[in-house]
């Protein structure tokens, strides 16, 4: 009997490889005994990428399409899936949206048996019902998700949104709660250990694009501006924004005596050195204005950091409702230091959280505990079929 095969249609580089838009893949066809494959257009950053990369076989293709597609320039991508569509038995697309519903129902067409499987990642698309335009559009998605085998999201909000109905009724019962997670198979082959709370150093650390208008960056300086840091550190982690470095240079001259203690590390792309900065670091924040379930979180939680949290949609789900860390609300720069100062001054907080954050994250933000939820769904499809 034939290996099934499973096929995914994305962008990929160097950096989607180490989140959920590659791992969700790769670990769901080794649940299921599938083989993977990423089919991806070439460009200038990942024109290296060729063969396999961790059991999953990457096939680049001329194609105009990346993060933001149109019909036309995904015009070569849709002859791969017209041409493959036969010959595969579970395809993964990435974002609830016209695009990928639009290739569900090509997908289901083409091979009625094939199983459609989005990761909605974020908010849900929905259509408002307050014009007749409107209404017909959403009878037009209540058609189109009959093509759609299997919808996760990655928060309880949005789930529990979902069985209220804002996909439309059809897909409730096709709709999976599958949170973002850790890496752990990386992590084994790596071969790092996690430190213990007496081996970790007073730092505090953010990880993420910096100085990105949604990262919200300059908050954290705002915070910054009126925290008696002491023996602390305070690390920006990740790719740097021009236009927040004269924000950085300016709280440096605010701040003389806190100036060499808040550093731009800039972005680290080697995984284990990256861990390493979680491994090391007591508390991790982030300050976004808008978040889905970021894979920051789950590396911060893999390695017992502390987290403290602006209010986004998954800061409830990742926190497991505050006992591991603390959500403070958009904009409050008072509470968000004060609570700083607070878990800096109160270190037993920090040690108690190591081991309960390192638990949470083995128990439930394991991408194999995650994904097993979508390959169960499939093999009772497979099942029933």
């Amino acid at each position: 009997m034939a290996k099934k095969r499973l096929s995914y249609l994305f962008y990929f580089n160097d950096n989607i490889a180490g989140k959920d838009m590659f791992l969700v893949p790769m670990y769901l066809a080794e649940q299921i005994g599938a083989e993977a494959e990423i089919v991806f257009p070439k460009w200038e950053d990942n024109k290296h990428l060729t063969g396999y990369y961790r059991g999953v076989k990457l096939t680049p293709i001329k194609s105009d399409s990346r993060f933001h597609s149109t019909f036309w320039s995904e015009r070569a991508m849709t002859w791969w899936l017209i041409k493959n569509a036969r010959k595969t038995d579970v395809l993964f697309l990435f974002w609830i949206n016209k695009r990928n519903i639009l290739y569900s129902l090509l997908y289901k067409m083409l091979n009625p048996k094939g199983i459609s499987y989005i990761k909605a990642d974020g908010a849900p698309f929905v259509v408002s019902k307050e014009t007749l335009v409107k209404r017909i559009k959403c009878k037009i998605l209540d058609f189109l998700y009959r093509y759609v085998d299997i919808v996760s999201v990655e928060t309880e909000s949005l789930f529990d949104n979902a069985q209220k109905g804002c996909y439309g009724n059809l897909l409730k019962e096709k709709t999976l709660l599958v949170s973002n997670a850790f890496d752990y198979k990386m992590f084994d082959e790596l071969n790092i250990t996690k430190k213990n709370f007496g081996e970790k150093e007073n730092i505090i650390i953010t990880v993420g694009r910096i100085g990105d208008y949604y990262k919200n960056s300059e908050f954290m300086l705002e915070v910054l501006d009126g925290l008696s840091l002491g023996d602390w550190e305070f690390h920006f982690i990740g790719p740097v924004e021009q236009d927040f470095i004269p924000k950085y240079e300016a709280f440096c001259k605010r701040n003389p005596d806190s100036a060499s203690k808040v550093k731009l590390i800039g972005g680290i792309y080697d995984r284990r050195k990256l861990w390493e900065q979680y491994n090391k670091a007591k508390v991790f924040v982030l300050t976004s204005r808008k978040e889905g379930m970021a894979c920051v979180y789950s590396e911060a939680l893999a390695f017992g950091d502390y987290i403290v949290t602006t209010d986004v949609s998954s800061a409830e789900d990742i926190t497991d409702h505050q006992r591991v860390g603390t959500i403070i609300a958009q904009g409050d720069a008072e509470s968000f230091r004060r609570r700083l100062s607070y878990i800096m001054d109160n270190q037993d907080i920090l040690e108690n959280n190591v081991p309960e954050a390192m638990g949470l994250s083995e128990k439930k933000y394991n991408w194999s505990v995650q994904v097993k939820k979508v390959a169960d769904r499939i093999k009772e499809i497979w099942g029933n079929a």
